[in-house]
């Protein structure tokens, strides 16, 4: 199952029907329905690209009112950090509770991932840096048994716009259908296809990853550093409710 469109008051949010199950509320934004204006029009939620303050502020407490709770944000810096979000705001590209707090990823080409069981709730930001230096693996391991979670993927960049060099390339070459040969000593790189990996690796079955039919491509409808700079970031929230 992919995602579905859902109305939240003046938002359209897509949304991860497969956690319900879980009593997770997990849902992705798109670039409509805020105030920012310009290469951030209009539902920019990153508020280090260059953007009003003030109309980050109001996207983000849409996005807030859509979620339920007050959303809790990390400076992600394409790392392998998790970090417990009880603690203050901090360096981290992974956030994890087992409470009720609204979590929350910013992108606009990278990965943006929820991972759940019963218990436990984490969203992960993963570009090829963290996928290189294993925040999706640190992020799985904070789970008692992969064989229970469940992992939705975000809408991310396609293999047919995310050109990489053979520096990156190196990092992935023994990954199954991550690399195509492009021009030169240029690779397409898929980023999902190192995310399938790695999730098996970790032995979290395929049955239980959903992954978004939706790319980044073109930031038509979601924000893409590759499209445009500068550009805002569009959010996967997570949050655990009781229903």
């Amino acid at each position: 199952m992919s995602l579905t469109p859902e109305q939240r008051g003046p938002l359209t949010v897509h949304v991860f029907e497969s956690f319900r199950e879980l009593g997770v509320d997990a849902f992705v934004t798109d670039r409509f329905g805020g105030v920012s204006t310009g290469p951030y029009d209009s539902l920019n939620l990153g508020d280090h690209v260059g953007d009003d303050p003030t109309a980050v502020e109001a996207n983000r407490a849409l996005v807030a009112e859509a979620a339920g709770a007050p959303l809790i944000f990390m400076r992600q810096v394409h790392g392998a950090h998790v970090r417990d979000s009880l603690l203050p705001l901090g360096e981290a590209d992974g956030l994890t509770t087992v409470g009720g707090d609204a979590l929350c990823v910013l992108v606009a080409d990278c990965v943006p991932l929820v991972v759940a069981d019963s218990r436990r709730l984490s969203v992960v930001h993963a570009g090829w840096r963290g996928l290189a230096a294993g925040v999706l693996h640190a992020a799985l391991a904070q789970f008692d048994d992969p064989l229970r979670v469940c992992v939705g993927v975000g809408p991310a960049v396609s293999p047919e716009t995310y050109q990489v060099g053979p520096e990156v390339a190196e990092m992935f070459s023994d990954v199954p259908d991550a690399l195509r040969p492009d021009k030169g000593d240029r690779s397409r790189l898929d980023l999902r296809a190192v995310v399938s990996h790695q999730l098996r690796e970790s032995r979290v079955p395929d049955e239980q990853v959903t992954f978004a039919q939706h790319v980044t491509d073109g930031g038509e409808v979601f924000f893409s550093d590759r499209a445009a700079r500068p550009c805002g970031r569009f959010a996967l929230v997570a949050r655990r409710v009781v229903r």
